[in-house]
């Protein structure tokens, strides 16, 4: 977590850090200090007055995984983001990353599909990928075992 925040405070766009540092904040149980830092990324992508206040309603009244629901769930034109997926925020450049917060939440076809593509695209960086353990929901399905196939075979 410190060599991220040191990282965020001289580079301030670290998009991909920053979510890193808001996964490692949630593995430890942080929610408060990832919220905070998702807001900052959500303000420093563009969010509406409207999107923040109801992230912050979403976090107050059910916790980090109302949260990850609601933005998961952005709409068009709520947030001008991302290339891969422009209705989800949590790409930024990284299809994988799109997994971790679907298996939070508890959108297991969802994540798969989301690290299909980018096993398929090889657009993914899967470096830990079975290790981490906000993705271990995943583990037993079938799906995933394939794709750490597919992914042991290119290494």
């Amino acid at each position: 977590v410190t060599s991220s925040e040191m990282a965020l405070d001289l580079e301030p766009d670290l998009g991909q850090g920053r979510t890193w540092l808001i996964y490692a904040l949630v593995q430890l149980e942080r929610f408060e200090e990832a919220w905070t830092h998702q807001r900052e990324d959500l303000v420093r992508r563009g969010a509406s007055a409207k999107l923040l206040a109801e992230s912050e309603s979403a976090f107050r009244e059910g916790g980090w995984k109302q949260l990850m629901s609601r933005l998961l769930d952005i709409g068009d034109g709520e947030l001008p983001v991302t290339t891969l997926n422009p209705d989800c925020i949590f790409n930024a450049g990284a299809p994988e990353l799109l997994a971790i917060p679907l298996t939070y939440v508890g959108r297991i076809d969802e994540a798969l599909t989301a690290l299909e593509r980018a096993v398929a695209t090889e657009t993914g960086n899967f470096d830990g990928f079975e290790a981490n353990p906000m993705l271990a929901p995943l583990r037993d399905e079938p799906r995933y075992k394939e794709l750490l196939r597919q992914v042991r075979a290119h290494r």
